[in-house]
């Protein structure tokens, strides 16, 4: 098969389509097929062993894998269609699990620097990347949730915004319904642990989020006076919806930014703030953030 396919570029852009991130699109299977290198693996061969440092990205075209840490199987049977060692592409961090081949597979091996221009090139590949990541964290996770006394509003920005961020605090400290939990808080993203992992338990422990844009998180799109967010935002917003829905999500953005979103994102909440907010208009917007929440839990 391999043979087969390194002599078909047509037969193996084909087999590049059926994949979550490329969706039917033959510009993303293009791209793929062009910076990729096709490799095959024998029965009991690792494509990834946990604790390595490399960084590639797998898209499995034939055969099945099994990925397990150690003795302790995380999934028995993954079948071609889908995509292997993405976290360490996107996250410095070394492999997560080890990849072993139940029987031959080929695949389409790309580089960390690839997999990165693959989804700055196609924001629509950031959004399936970020919700198929939310589902396999939330099937990982479904069984360990605590109940909680409010309900928990993630709050995600860079550091540019923070200030942002940190300012919707004291206007939730007094709330009776929700709690807000800013990515600052230190309790959150903990010094000794990788951030992916905290972002994972924050998935698992809030029922809303919100992303916090600022001036540089918004770009022009081009062709069009409209802004569209930057593939950081877009990847937070991917993954929050792909946990909570577009309703549970909520997109914080500077006023005077029309701002259009992919079409996955349609129908998502856009709260628009001032760069520049005394008390009040500040007090004005987080407020309309409660509203917001406080009617999906009334």
């Amino acid at each position: 098969m391999l043979e087969r396919l390194r002599k078909d570029r047509d037969e193996l852009v084909e087999q590049l389509m059926v994949q979550p991130l490329v969706k039917q699109d033959r510009q993303r299977a293009d791209y793929l097929a062009e910076h990729g290198e096709l490799k095959d693996f024998k029965a009991g061969e690792a494509l990834i062993t946990f604790g390595e440092s490399a960084t590639d990205v797998f898209f499995l075209l034939t055969g099945s894998v099994a990925i397990n840490i150690g003795k302790r199987v995380l999934v028995e049977n993954f079948e071609a269609g889908n995509h292997v060692g993405e976290i360490a592409a996107v996250h410095v961090t070394t492999r997560t699990s080890t990849v072993i081949a139940r029987e031959e597979v080929v695949a389409v091996q790309l580089s960390k620097e690839h997999f990165k221009g693959f989804l700055l090139q196609f924001p629509e590949a950031t959004l399936a990347f970020a919700r198929d990541l939310a589902k396999r964290i939330a099937v990982r996770n479904a069984n360990v949730a605590r109940p909680r006394e409010k309900h928990r509003i993630f709050a995600i920005s860079s550091a540019e915004a923070l200030s942002v961020v940190d300012s919707g605090i004291q206007h939730f400290a007094h709330d009776s319904d929700l709690e807000y939990a800013p990515w600052s808080m230190p309790q959150i993203f903990q010094l000794s642990s990788y951030p992916m992992d905290d972002l994972e338990a924050e998935l698992t422990n809030s029922d809303f989020a919100v992303v916090v844009a600022n001036d540089d998180d918004i770009v022009k799109s081009r062709g069009t006076e409209k802004s569209m967010p930057r593939d950081n935002v877009l990847f937070e917003l991917g993954l929050f919806v792909g946990r909570f829905g577009r309703k549970r999500t909520v997109l914080m953005a500077p006023s005077g930014k029309e701002v259009k979103l992919p079409s996955d994102l349609i129908g998502l909440s856009i709260i628009y703030y001032p760069q520049e907010m005394t008390e009040t208009v500040e007090k004005q917007v987080w407020d309309r953030v409660k509203r917001h929440f406080r009617k999906l839990v009334k």
